[in-house]
């Protein structure tokens, strides 16, 4: 099983063979993402992001269900709390 993370799109440009590459951030975290499955996607919008690639436009609402969602799931485990702004797992003493 996948699992997608809501990522807030940052920059984006075409690469030397020509695809669309973009920085996301997620909790904190900034990585590279291939965003040709998502065409039109403009900094500040929302993806979910999978496995290195933006699969699928979101809206900022449907980004933070998921990341509550998540947080859930965190609280459940005993692992941490995820912070307020993202995806990023953190310790019990909510430091990142």
């Amino acid at each position: 099983m996948c699992l997608g993370i809501p990522s807030r799109v940052i920059s984006t440009e075409r690469n030397a063979l020509g695809m669309t590459m973009g920085r996301v951030e997620a909790g904190g975290i900034v990585r590279e993402v291939c965003m040709d499955y998502v065409p039109g996607t403009a900094v500040g919008d929302f993806v979910m992001v999978q496995m290195g690639f933006a699969v699928s436009r979101i809206s900022e609402d449907e980004a933070d269900d998921v990341i509550d969602a998540l947080d859930q799931i965190v609280d459940l485990s005993g692992l941490g709390r995820l912070p307020d702004t993202g995806t990023g797992l953190v310790d019990p003493e909510g430091k990142p």
